[in-house]
């Protein structure tokens, strides 16, 4: 027996040290990532968003034909698995308008509720769809569960979606107004209905100079303001990251950059923001990517004080341009961990082939080391063109990165699972919020003891090979577990919140 265990405890050293920061969650889907096939032909994923029980949703299109579009949701388990108490085996289709619907953003409500924003209709407006928890569409929100709203005299396509402190729901992206493009910021009321009480009937539209400009991302502060990232074209007909603040109301906020808009040109090149989040002291970070020479584009973040002038304690002058392979990088969404790191998620190419890149910075905008090799990791998943268009944590911490990749001729769902911590194998770690286990040794049953009760705790047990093998969510307090039917070894149990990540051995006998 102790031979036994003496080989079982060599297992797990070498687990922990497989299991580094930015390395490939084996626990998910067995390789670290997934691919799923929605219609049968083009599927890409746009958006991604993650429940308070660990699912991930992911919002995008499902292509039948050249015409023939679908808004695509899926929902899967923490895991990696298909969720089957979502839509049909977890995937759910709707055509919103006549034609051209595809879905580029997705939120969660507080009430569980999904709601998915995008475009439609041969010429394009503003498209919403609200799901039910179960997929189903939601009845009393719009016409069957869809809204349509055309926003200016032309071209209009949603990229982004937030609910407010209020339960109101805000839509970006962009609206055409005769030749040019401009920002398009529409409120609607909880049941789908425009909000009179925001802009002009619900709506905001907002050129930048003469030329084009587009809303690609939305975040709200604490104070409820609405900050738009995306780009807009400068006398040069180059683009420049263009970000801009609202008060809550509609209008611009004068207290950020001049008249609520600011603008960044990083290199001589195009710049484009194409995702934006807050940071806890209030600092905005925008993603994007800066054009460094023709067919060479590099991952880019900026950093703006509350003022909108650019943190100078931030990379340099509050800008960092990371290459990450050896041709285009482009990062196409950002978000912050709970410690301020900053993550960013887009794809890197070799000039044949795109994978899924992510980039992990420490809250000044360096690279995190410990992260990846120099703080970047790239997976190719198929042998073609993988692209992650957006990136997500979850409560235990681990990175969600979603997009799209190619396999054989068609485009599939791609959805990847990154460790975010080094040796989130089975480590163990303890704090002053430590937690009790007893008997452990275990036989039939383990009951873990929770002291700390003010938030909801997710266990996940793991076996030495990263296979998850018991799960529950919303946990507090005690729960006794029956560990029966597993065999005698070594285990990895993982407790996690949005602010506590404990790992633990546990023996069964």
């Amino acid at each position: 027996m102790k031979t036994f265990l003496f080989f079982l405890f060599q297992l797990t050293v070498l687990y922990i040290f497989a299991q580094t920061a930015g390395s490939l969650d084996p626990a998910f889907g067995g390789t670290g990532y997934v691919t799923t096939t929605m219609g049968g032909f083009d599927d890409e994923i746009h958006a991604v968003a993650v429940q308070p029980d660990g699912k991930i949703v992911v919002a995008g299109y499902s292509k039948i034909s050249s015409t023939n579009e679908f808004f695509a949701i899926a929902r899967y388990n923490p895991n990696g698995t298909m969720d089957n108490t979502f839509g049909t085996a977890g995937k759910v289709l709707a055509a919103v308008g006549t034609s051209y619907n595809q879905a580029f953003a997705v939120t969660i409500q507080n009430d569980g509720k999904i709601i998915a924003a995008g475009y439609t209709n041969s010429n394009y407006d503003f498209a919403l769809v609200r799901y039910n928890s179960d997929g189903s569409l939601d009845n009393t929100f719009g016409t069957g569960g869809k809204v349509i709203t055309q926003v200016g005299s032309s071209y209009d396509m949603a990229f982004a979606v937030k609910v407010q402190n209020d339960d109101k729901i805000l839509v970006a992206g962009w609206s055409t107004n005769g030749a040019n493009m401009a920002f398009a910021l529409v409120r609607y009321n909880t049941d789908g209905t425009l909000d009179n009480t925001f802009g002009t009937g619900g709506k905001v539209v907002k050129a930048i100079g003469n030329d084009d400009a587009a809303a690609y991302s939305m975040a709200i502060q604490t104070d409820g303001k609405i900050v738009l990232a995306g780009y807009s074209f400068n006398a040069s007909n180059n683009a420049d990251c263009a970000i801009l603040r609202f008060n809550t109301d509609g209008t611009l906020d004068n207290l950020f950059g001049t008249g609520g808009i600011v603008t960044t040109a990083v290199g001589s090149g195009d710049d484009l923001a194409l995702s934006v989040a807050i940071q806890t002291e209030g600092k905005i970070v925008a993603a994007g990517w800066t054009k460094i020479a023709a067919n060479n584009n590099d991952f880019l973040l900026l950093r703006y004080d509350s003022n909108g002038a650019l943190d100078n304690t931030f990379g340099t002058g509050g800008k960092v341009i990371t290459p990450v392979g050896n041709s285009n990088d482009e990062t196409n969404g950002v978000t912050i961990q709970s410690d301020g790191k900053i993550l960013a998620a887009g794809y890197s190419s070799n000039a044949t082939n795109k994978d899924f890149a992510v980039v992990r910075y420490n809250p000044d905008g360096t690279p995190d080391n410990i992260f990846g090799t120099g703080g970047k990791v790239t997976t190719p998943i198929g042998s073609s063109h993988e692209v992650a268009n957006a990136i997500a944590i979850q409560p235990d911490g681990n990175i969600i990165a979603a997009g799209y990749s190619v396999i054989g001729t068609n485009y599939l769902f791609a959805v990847a699972r990154y460790n975010w911590n080094v040796g989130v194998g089975i480590e163990e770690t303890a704090g002053e919020n430590d937690i009790s286990m007893y008997p452990n040794p275990a036989g039939d049953k383990i009951y873990v003891n929770m002291p700390f009760t003010s938030e909801n705790y997710v266990i996940n047990i793991y076996s030495l090979t990263g296979q998850l093998l018991f799960q529950q969510s919303e946990i507090k307090g005690s729960i006794g577990i029956d560990v029966s039917r597993f065999a005698k070894g070594i285990y990895h149990l993982q407790i996690s919140s949005k602010t506590n990540h404990i790992n633990k051995k546990i023996i069964i006998d």
